[in-house]
């Protein structure tokens, strides 16, 4: 698969966003009252809801590819 300049270029922005978005949304949400702590529970019920759509995505590929064979 050859990547257009467009292609990396989008890819750079999600990358990019997605390094700064946690820490802006700490900020929002110390700005309006809540704790660190709190913040990072959040983050970490979170992190763990999309480790479990990420591989259920992965082994719904897996399985849809071994039916191609």
């Amino acid at each position: 698969m050859t990547e257009t300049p467009i292609t990396a270029s989008w890819i750079t922005a999600a990358v990019s966003l997605g390094r700064c978005l946690s820490s802006a949304l700490a900020i929002v949400h110390t700005r309006h009252g809540g704790s660190m702590p709190g913040f990072l529970s959040l983050m970490c019920v979170i992190d763990c809801r999309v480790q479990v759509l990420t591989g259920a995505v992965l082994v719904g590929l897996a399985a849809f590819a071994l039916t191609l064979v």
